[in-house]
């Protein structure tokens, strides 16, 4: 099961839960939620993951693992969530729910904070030079080059 919370296109917070079925190899929209009256702290967070848990577990289905974003509030609740262990049993069985941050992000994130900022501003220079002289531009374009981006300082979403 994973849990993601975003502004929608009127920029109204929203909470997306998934789970992917590992039998039928397809990812399920279990619930999206309109949060705009709650503040996204972990306690309203784990509310709203015990309570996704439940109802998938009403349809025969176990929840074994977790997965947020690696945000403050999301690792909180998931600390909580792996506290609780009525949460994970079937059938008088204590099942523990593993919980984890997205691995997408912590790469990003490592990446970006083993990005070496003189490398990339070498790379802005060559870029801008082939971009702003018009007869390299030309010979570069005619050799077969591809159109150069710049590398942006954007953070993964």
């Amino acid at each position: 099961m994973s849990m993601d919370g975003w502004g929608n296109i009127h920029n109204e917070p929203v909470v997306c839960i998934s789970v992917y079925d590992i039998i039928e190899k397809s990812v399920f929209l279990v619930e999206t939620i309109d949060t705009q009256d709650n503040s996204h702290n972990s306690e309203y967070l784990l509310n709203l993951a015990v309570e996704a848990i439940n109802n998938c577990q009403k349809y025969d289905k176990i929840v074994r693992s977790f997965v947020t974003d690696n945000a403050a509030n999301m690792a909180k609740m998931r600390e909580e969530l792996a506290q609780i262990d009525e949460i994970g049993a079937v059938n008088n069985n204590i099942r523990d729910i593993i919980t984890y941050g997205c691995s997408a992000h912590i790469l990003n994130l490592l990446a970006h904070d083993l990005e070496v900022n003189s490398i990339k501003s070498n790379i802005k220079q060559v870029i801008k030079y082939f971009r702003n002289s018009h007869k390299v531009g030309a010979k570069y374009k005619q050799a077969g080059g591809k159109t150069l981006i710049l590398p942006s300082d954007e953070h993964f979403f």
